[in-house]
């Protein structure tokens, strides 16, 4: 009996133990879960603000879609390099597993990277050949700010360089680079230029001297390599005389938004985009101790595929006593060289490569 009673005890005991056994085994580790939200930060369109959901993970692994990673724990904030899309992936590690959550972004690119491309290589622009594609952006008009696309303005025609005698001048090269530097390759050590300023500062080549009949012409220019180029969205203030409105030298304001399409481009001495129309040189007999730079350049408009800009030229040198347009020097003429009388609009296409 005695026997018996041993073994029951012990057989019961043994239950127990494997009862309670069971009871202390762990229960399986949760899976774990990931969720993230993109943001375009306010301060920089090529940044992002990723805003990170997770539970049960404790490791993470980023893709940002442009061959770069990361495993970032928190939320935070990614810049790109370059614009475009990219699909950005989070795969959360734990110990019950993995998860996994994308979204796709689109990084649009800014005025600068338009205009210089994407890396520092540079961006190589020429003048194009044909209207057909920029109705009512090419043309000639006033010195006036009208949303900078003169509606009533004349239009270029196709090979309009060609029809001045200027056509090798579609060859000329207008290279920006991200890192502000710039540079002009005339190809043939010919610029294109406003017709005065080719008679104020050397002998013009082709094809023709009179201001009355030829507003552009061809001068002798060596190549711009060292040049900068900036953008600039503070008031433009251009000292003009309005040929064909006002008829009297004024102040023009052209005004600009960081958020709008316009914008100041301002090169560094000596450089150009199109035609040179630059500062004139002191000329004593006038008066004029310093010269006075009233060049400018606005970009009215630009697109990856083309830039329209608006350069200030002169067609007028001087006033006469009665303060119409004179192209003689005589005692009582007053000199206008300096000022731009005219805007032409102008359209750069990126060269084909």
């Amino acid at each position: 009996m005695k026997n018996f009673r041993f073994l029951t005890i012990m057989l019961f005991a043994g239950l127990m133990a494997v009862s309670f056994s069971s009871c202390e085994e762990e229960e399986p580790s949760p899976e774990p879960t990931v969720r993230f939200l993109v943001d375009e930060n306010a301060a920089d369109g090529y940044t992002v603000d990723i805003t990170l959901e997770s539970t049960d993970a404790s490791s993470f692994a980023w893709d940002y879609g442009d061959g770069n990673t990361s495993t970032e724990a928190a939320s935070h904030s990614y810049t790109y390099a370059a614009s475009g899309d990219y699909t950005i992936t989070v795969t959360a590690n734990g110990d019950g597993g993995t998860a996994t959550d994308t979204e796709d972004v689109t990084i649009v690119a800014s005025i600068e990277e338009v205009i210089a491309g994407s890396d520092n290589s540079g961006k190589v622009w020429v003048l194009t050949q044909t209207e057909a594609d920029f109705s009512g952006k090419m043309g000639g008009g006033p010195v006036q700010n009208d949303g900078y696309l003169v509606p009533d303005m004349s239009m270029v025609p196709s090979n309009m360089m060609g029809l001045f005698g200027l056509g090798d001048e579609y060859t000329d090269e207008f290279i920006f680079f991200q890192d502000g530097s710039f540079k002009v390759d005339v190809k043939n050590n010919q610029a294109i230029a406003g017709i005065m300023y080719g008679n104020m500062t050397q002998s013009i080549l082709v094809p023709s001297s009179d201001p009355a009949s030829l507003p552009l012409c061809a001068i002798s220019y060596a190549n711009v390599d060292d040049g900068t180029w900036a953008l600039s969205y503070d008031d433009l203030t251009v000292t003009a005389f309005n040929e064909f409105t006002t008829g009297a030298i004024e102040d023009v304001v052209y005004t600009f938004g960081a958020e709008s399409n316009v914008a100041n481009l301002v090169l560094s001495s000596g450089a150009y985009v199109g035609l040179v129309d630059l500062a004139y040189p002191a000329i004593p007999d006038f008066g004029m101790s310093e010269p006075v730079d009233n060049s400018f350049y606005v970009i009215k408009e630009i697109t990856p595929e083309a830039m329209h800009v608006i350069i200030g030229v002169n067609g007028v040198p001087f006033l006469d006593a009665d303060g119409n347009p004179a192209y003689d020097v005589a005692p009582d003429v007053t000199p206008i060289f300096m000022y731009p009388t005219l805007t032409l609009h102008l359209t750069l296409v990126p060269k084909a490569n």
